[in-house]
């Protein structure tokens, strides 16, 4: 087992869907500014940050746009994630990871004490503790409910 997965393990409370006991979303979201401060130092471009008032009824809070790309008459965008548990992040396009941006933002993360989880992981079918509560990690962790 990676420890990776143990991160996910270890996260994944019986009952607790929205978010654990602790949770604290004040400082979430603080920490969570600090790297989007960061991050648009780095890129020289503005982000969008949404705090938890927008994402409810989700195993997330917080998202940090990172790109936009119009395609007919949608809008396709990648977000960062901010999982409600063990201050995981992840990204919302699985090709976006690939990106040397990514990797970077990544590192970013890491040095603000957050723990990047990769989406071929997340993508996994979910065999945690809570049964057949979600279909992936993905929804577990990161997806609203």
């Amino acid at each position: 087992m990676t420890a990776t997965e143990k991160t996910l393990i270890e996260h994944d409370l019986k009952g607790s869907h929205e978010y654990p006991p602790s949770f604290d979303l004040l400082d979430l979201e603080r920490r969570a500014f600090l790297l989007l401060c960061e991050l648009e130092a780095v890129t020289g471009r503005r982000l969008a940050f949404e705090g938890g008032i927008h994402n409810q009824d989700a195993s997330f809070s917080v998202t940090i746009r990172l790109s936009e790309t119009p395609y007919k008459n949608l809008t396709y965008v990648c977000d960062l994630r901010f999982s409600n548990f063990g201050e995981m992040v992840a990204v919302t396009d699985e090709n976006y990871e690939a990106t040397t941006e990514c990797s970077d933002i990544f590192e970013i993360a890491r040095r603000h004490r957050f723990v990047p989880i990769r989406r071929e992981l997340l993508d996994r079918p979910y065999d945690g503790v809570n049964g057949d509560a979600f279909d992936t990690w993905w929804i577990r962790f990161f997806d609203w409910l």
